[in-house]
């Protein structure tokens, strides 16, 4: 969740802006002061619980308790296991208490299920964000690992598979996406212009 200001009065007056992120998963939130060294790109960063780095009395920190909540309830409902270990934990709060690692594989099934869509925040321009961002990408996403390819060679039928493996730079091109084509009729590459069925699976590049 974003963290407009980790100064209460400033929150409460509206003030504009992006301190910060606070992770609900992991429950660790994160504070960012712009560096004076133009060759800091995330500046300073300081780190901690929300209950360290916010005021006891910040507006923000019940909302966030309760959106835990609220992702914890959901995961749940999807997933038996998570709420039988939800269950046994003996704490006044075992919403606070159930730590991350117990959450993330229960969150990472039903992403890969396309049941749930998790959401991120942040602010590119400032680097606010963007670590946290590429963590859960790695820890949520598939992976090569996960793609069974022996599975969909030579499927010409039905929904276009494509695995993006790589991005790189090019002084010609400008940013390439380099995919792996794994099955479908036909794909959408650049300017409306189709590739034709070829030998499944294939590797193309992309300019984008």
């Amino acid at each position: 969740m974003p963290v407009a200001s980790f100064n209460r009065a400033a929150y409460q007056s509206g003030e504009a802006g992006l301190e910060g992120i606070v992770d609900i998963v992991g429950w660790k939130a994160s504070k960012w002061e712009p560096s004076d060294d133009p060759n800091t790109i995330n500046g300073n960063v300081e780190t901690g619980s929300p209950e360290e780095l916010l005021d006891v009395d910040h507006p923000l920190l019940p909302a966030l308790k309760q959106a835990r909540t609220d992702l914890i309830d959901l995961l749940s409902i999807q997933s038996p296991t998570l709420m039988e270990e939800l269950l046994s934990i003996e704490s006044e709060d075992p919403y606070a208490a159930l730590p991350a690692e117990t959450i993330m594989p229960h969150l990472r099934s039903l992403t890969l299920r396309k049941e749930i869509l998790p959401v991120f925040c942040g602010a590119a321009l400032k680097h606010i964000g963007t670590k946290n961002l590429m963590d859960y990408i790695g820890g949520l996403l598939a992976s090569p690992l996960d793609v069974d390819a022996h599975a969909t060679v030579n499927n010409r039928r039905g929904p276009v598979s494509i695995l993006a493996w790589k991005v790189g730079w090019d002084k010609q091109k400008g940013w390439m996406t380099f995919v792996r084509v794994y099955g479908g009729e036909s794909v959408l590459i650049h300017n409306h212009q189709y590739l034709p069925s070829l030998r499944y699976p294939y590797e193309v590049n992309h300019a984008v």
